[in-house]
């Protein structure tokens, strides 16, 4: 009895959850929690299937052996799945060891595009010798599944780059389809709005002491490294990168006369993708850049050349050339073109030690895998932190 009501229980819960994400018009997943229920109120009823497997231990075994493949193929693929971060430009966000959960059923999961793209399935892929340069071929076209929300800005992204699916990147998402990006000393505007980030963001910053101060005197238990740039950077030796809480102790601090934020300026400072004739743009003044969304026409002139030539060839996948005064799309010459994908424009919260938008252009929707808003737990600095564990995300 006890057993007859669990079961029902069960049978209770996977209805509920197919209809609220019928509701919620995922009904790909609805569907999914239909097929499990019935598959669990097959093979725990007394029928002559259920009664066959029980009888039949090789079947029994080689089904549930299936089961679980299936299953973790199913959840790795539609649900979720677990990457360390191995570099520092998300840092103080996210630090290096963190391990966090990518969630892929709130944008909606991307399907994969070859048999090498399966989890675990592709070990078959990677095992065949035959297989070769097929690994890395795109098998299918892209297709998106429905999620339980879009992207925001703000928003912790991982995804892959274009140019190689291979690696995977968490940056936040700073501008979204149809956005118009400006960076102005380093702050961010869209749609000439100024933008607010988590005090974890990190800065370069100048120190101007007072006579007879040094920056050795910075309290110890701020963290505070000493940045050290190249020569044909234009700053003094007393710069530094911290974050918004270590700049606010700062302030506080009678060792100096004043903290300004630096900024790479366009004459001498670091040159984005967006770079050309006419176009006096660095990673701190950098735009206006209208963010192309489906269906955004533009005109094909030097300007919007210099501007899109790198998602047109990366996300839209077609040859783009400037030459004699015009624009050749697969070496026809056009006066527009209609973008067929939605664009996001990406940034890492350390801002001068992250490889994002502002050097590798704009990340079309098929590269995006997921979202992530907590940290799993961490093994920062060789060693787990209980303090990081479950870590809400800001």
């Amino acid at each position: 009895m006890i057993k007859k009501r669990i079961n029902i229980i069960i049978v209770f819960i996977l209805l509920l959850g197919s209809m609220a994400c019928i509701i919620k018009n995922v009904c790909w997943l609805g569907f999914a929690f239909l097929f499990l229920t019935c598959l669990f109120i097959l093979f725990t009823s007394r029928k002559v299937v259920n009664l066959f497997f029980r009888k039949n231990k090789t079947i029994q075994y080689l089904f549930v052996f299936l089961a679980i493949f299936v299953f973790a193929v199913a959840i790795r693929v539609f649900v979720f799945e677990i990457y360390s971060i191995p570099s520092s430009s998300m840092k103080n966000t996210i630090l290096p060891g963190d391990k966090i959960v990518v969630n892929k059923l709130y944008y909606g999961p991307r399907l994969p595009r070859s048999f090498s793209a399966i989890p675990w399935i592709n070990i078959i892929c990677y095992l065949n010798p035959s297989s070769g340069n097929r690994i890395n071929s795109t098998q299918w076209e892209y297709k998106r599944l429905k999620g339980f929300g879009n992207i925001k800005n703000n928003d912790i992204v991982v995804f892959n780059l274009p140019e190689n699916e291979d690696d995977v990147y968490i940056k936040r998402c700073i501008a979204l389809p149809g956005d118009t990006l400006i960076i102005d000393e380093s702050d961010v505007f869209i749609n000439e709005d100024k933008q607010v980030f988590p005090c974890s963001l990190m800065f370069r910053y100048r120190l101007y002491p007072v006579a007879g101060k040094q920056l050795q005197g910075i309290p110890a238990n701020l963290k505070i490294h000493r940045f050290r740039g190249n020569e044909n950077m234009v700053w003094d030796e007393n710069s530094i990168i911290m974050d918004g809480y270590q700049y606010k102790e700062m302030l506080n601090s009678v060792l100096f006369d004043s903290i300004k934020r630096y900024v790479e300026y366009p004459d001498v400072g670091t040159k984005p993708f967006v770079n050309g004739e006419g176009f006096n743009w660095s990673i701190d003044f950098f735009g206006p850049l209208v963010i192309p969304e489906k269906g955004m026409r533009i005109q094909l002139n030097y300007e919007n050349y210099i501007k899109y030539d790198l998602a047109i060839k990366m996300g839209e996948g077609f040859d783009i050339r400037f030459e004699n005064g015009r624009v050749l799309i697969n070496g026809i010459p056009e006066e527009y073109y209609e973008f067929r994908n939605n664009y996001y424009f990406m940034m890492g919260d350390n801002r001068y030690y992250s490889k994002d938008s502002r050097f590798v252009g704009m990340i079309p929707e098929s590269m995006i895998i997921g979202c992530t808003k907590r940290i799993l737990f961490s093994t920062h600095n060789g060693t787990f932190q209980w303090s990081r564990l479950y870590k809400k995300l800001n």
